[in-house]
């Protein structure tokens, strides 16, 4: 990722933070409000309100303000991601829980199949995961969204890794997040320049909650 890039991020804590499922959508995308106002210097007030996101022809939100950088927002159980830069990005995460594989085996073609087949058992949902993530942050780095079919996204494997995609002759860069544990996710960008570093920025559960 490019150094421009940078990721804020927060854990729910349920320690902290008690929700019953039904409320914990909600308090998401609380939560990625308030990273977005970190990231950008803007009121969060504002940004609650709609006066500064609007959402793209697919509803991908985006800043009414098109000279400002690009960002994509993911949230899985108890951690939200807010990826910035300068060109256009996408960001999905996912925690790695039990999942009925027949469920989502239609997001992904014959050779993506095998391949997860072939993978030891134990191991067989977090690739599954690690492979849905790359399709949906290419969705989002492209603006579709789910209303495109993952299906219709090639992966592209080098000695086993994934490390783009492709849909319609255009060729994504995929990068994969290892750093969170128990998620997976992926970073999908249409350039990739070696010689930069990512930068995090680690945000405080209490700080957030500060902001009104």
């Amino acid at each position: 990722m490019e150094q421009s890039t940078l990721i804020f991020y927060t854990l729910l804590n349920n320690d902290i933070v008690t929700v019953d499922k039904g409320k914990l959508v909600n308090l998401q995308s609380d939560f990625s409000k308030r990273l977005l106002s970190v990231a950008f210097d803007y009121s969060f007030s504002d940004i609650k309100k709609g006066k500064i996101l609007k959402a793209g022809y697919f509803g991908k939100p985006e800043f009414s303000d098109i000279t400002k950088e690009k960002f994509s927002i993911s949230h899985s159980s108890n951690l939200v991601l807010v990826v910035k830069d300068k060109d256009e990005i996408g960001l999905d995460i996912e925690k790695i829980r039990p999942l009925n594989l027949n469920y989502i085996k239609n997001a992904f073609d014959n050779e993506e199949w095998e391949k997860i087949e072939k993978e030891r058992e134990d191991l067989r949902v977090k690739m599954v995961l690690q492979f849905w993530t790359a399709k949906e942050a290419t969705l989002k780095l492209i603006g579709t969204g789910l209303s495109v079919s993952p299906k219709m996204i090639r992966l592209i494997f080098k000695n086993g890794k994934i490390v783009g995609s492709s849909i319609d002759n255009k060729k994504i860069i995929l990068t994969t997040i290892k750093f969170f544990e128990g998620y997976v996710g992926c970073v999908a960008h249409y350039s990739y320049d070696k010689s930069k570093n990512c930068t995090f920025r680690y945000i405080s559960f209490d700080k957030l909650m500060a902001m009104k």
